[in-house]
């Protein structure tokens, strides 16, 4: 297999989560000789511009960083698309993760065996994995006999270094009634550590504290912390060998592939790899000469490409030969028809002080074909690497800084992630530049079929198919077994999938599938898990109370138990 054209499109492009994933990929294209394009969203469920579609192969959405209509848009294209960490249901997309499962296994009997009892989890529960950490965490403590208590979770907002610390302020209240607490990220895990030592609790001795995710930079903030390594190298590898599977139509052996995480106890796994095969140890970061040049004109260099209106932007291709070739810059417009372009307004060439002004408006370019027959034909259609950075204007998409890499040209290796970091910073100080600037955005109606009003008797759930967010209300979450305040705020919005019985899902998405293909109504029966565990029969009428453009946005499904 070769001259393959892989895209990955992520949320964000740093992190020892995204930053991880995406850097095994990319090198894995390397190798392959695969062109390699990366889109960052910077939002989940809303992206859903078809950038640079038609050039595409195949498809990896981190997350769920593609909103489900553009997933759709490419699988009607035969773009194969396979999702990293996320359930697309009810698209069939196959799903790669972390067994969550097994990593709570592993974290909780670890406890169990160094003879904890009152154990603590700690996460934001509004994301995937951790929810599904939790989910586990509960059924442990009831498969041991132990008692799930208001002392038993710790909700934070974020995966970041200051919810673990805003956790550790809660925890410290009832720091004497709980041994053990398990984090469910790497973040979360050195900022709680972290507070509690500020506070003068000992760890290990007063309390025992695991954390999932094996970030580098543990070893600095919380070094011997034991850990649950996520393995995410072999996430990557899995996520890339199931969408070549796709591109060839080699049926894959499973719908969801689950990657077996490990136990770190005291040596990182980090020691225990071919350090030079970890994406952590960054190209180039080895060389002292380089690592004070791209620390020392971070501020420097940033500022003043900003002060040119960007025309100084390929001043920063000596920091990054492998990655800034050619750049553009474009603008969102609507055509004649009213139809969404991009309008290519600056080109800069590594190779040239000047920078090419396009004022054409004329010059539209269909997303879908981006950046273009003029531009491919003046500067070629085969760069290796491509990366957008999106440009907002309170809050609305404007456009795309995009950067095209070959690493065939440089003389020296070059940190892709320090070239993320400073393109992400550009991108982002531009847009506050642009703020200012006064744009009309037109909005497509919504022509609405029968009343959205919540349903405040009636069990039932809604999904925005544009974002993919589910919302339960709580009859929906009562009828289900979930009662108290706490249970229907960690599970309000979780995937259906979360709960269908696995025999039943393959019918649930067909009939699904049917009801909004057709705009129809759907009457179907299935068994959903409940609060306590085991399966009951329920029926679920399913209607579209919204539709734009003649697909439907938000489907509402009424839930009722067959005694």
């Amino acid at each position: 297999m070769s001259a393959l054209h892989l895209c990955v499109i992520a949320p964000y492009l740093q992190g020892g989560y995204m930053g991880e994933i995406i850097n095994h990929i990319r090198r894995a294209c390397a190798t392959r000789e695969y062109r390699f394009t990366l889109i960052r969203t910077n939002s989940l469920g809303e992206f859903s511009l078809n950038l640079g579609a038609s050039e595409f192969d195949g498809v990896i959405t981190i997350r769920n960083a593609a909103s489900p209509k553009m997933v759709e848009y490419l699988q009607n294209r035969a773009i194969p698309v396979v999702a990293i960490a996320h359930d697309y249901f009810p698209l069939d997309v196959p799903i790669i993760t972390s067994n969550n499962a097994k990593g709570m296994d592993l974290a909780f009997n670890y406890l169990l065996e160094r003879g904890h009892k009152k154990i603590t989890f700690i996460g934001d529960l509004s994301q995937y994995d951790l929810r599904k950490r939790f989910e586990r965490f509960c059924e442990l403590l009831d498969e041991n006999k132990l008692q799930l208590t208001d002392k038993s979770l710790i909700c934070v907002d974020d995966t970041l270094f200051t919810g673990g610390r805003e956790a550790a302020a809660q925890f410290i209240k009832h720091v004497d009634q709980v041994d053990a607490v398990i984090c469910g990220a790497g973040n979360t895990g050195m900022g709680f550590v972290k507070q509690l030592k500020a506070q003068g609790v000992n760890l290990p001795e007063k309390l025992e504290a695991i954390s999932f995710d094996d970030v580098a930079f543990m070893e600095l903030i919380t070094p011997g912390m034991p850990r649950i390594d996520q393995n995410l190298d072999q996430v990557a590898a899995h996520a890339l060998e199931a969408l070549e599977a796709l591109i060839t139509q080699t049926p894959l052996t499973t719908h969801t592939l689950h990657v077996d995480p490990t136990l770190i106890i005291g040596k990182p796994a980090t020691a225990e790899r071919n350090w030079q095969m970890r994406v952590h140890e960054l190209d180039g970061l080895n060389n002292l000469n380089y690592v004070d040049s791209l620390v020392n004109n971070s501020f420097e260099l940033t500022h003043k490409i900003l002060n040119s209106n960007l025309d100084k932007l390929m001043s920063l291709a000596p920091l990054f030969q492998q990655h800034m070739h050619l750049a553009c810059l474009a603008e969102l417009k609507k055509d004649k028809f009213n139809r969404t372009r991009l309008n290519i307004k600056k080109i800069f060439e590594s190779a040239s002080a000047e920078v090419l002004l396009l004022e054409d408006e004329e010059n539209l370019v269909p997303v879908e074909s981006y950046p273009g027959k003029a531009f491919k034909e003046k500067y070629g259609n085969n760069h290796p690497t491509l990366v957008h950075f999106p440009i907002f204007v309170d809050d609305v998409l404007w456009g795309f800084i995009s950067v095209f890499g070959d690493p065939q040209r440089a003389s020296y290796p070059t940190s892709f992630t320090g070239f993320t970091g400073y393109m992400d910073t550009i991108a982002h100080s531009y847009s506050l530049l642009l703020s200012k600037q006064q744009h009309e955005v037109e909005s497509e109606t919504t022509e609405p079929l029968i009343s959205d009003t919540p349903d405040i008797l009636t069990p039932c759930l809604k999904w925005d198919l544009e974002t993919g967010s589910v919302v339960w209300n709580e009859k929906a979450l009562e009828k289900l077994g979930f009662t108290t305040d706490l249970e229907k705020s960690i599970y309000r919005n979780m995937e259906v999938f979360d709960r269908v019985h696995p025999e039943d899902e393959h019918n649930l998405r067909k009939e699904i599938t049917l009801s909004l293909s057709h705009l129809d109504r759907m009457n179907t029966l299935v068994r959903l898990k409940l609060a306590q565990g085991g399966y009951a029969q329920f029926r679920i009428e399913g209607e579209v109370v919204q539709k734009k453009d003649d697909r439907a946005v938000i489907y509402r499904c009424v839930i009722s138990q067959i005694n």
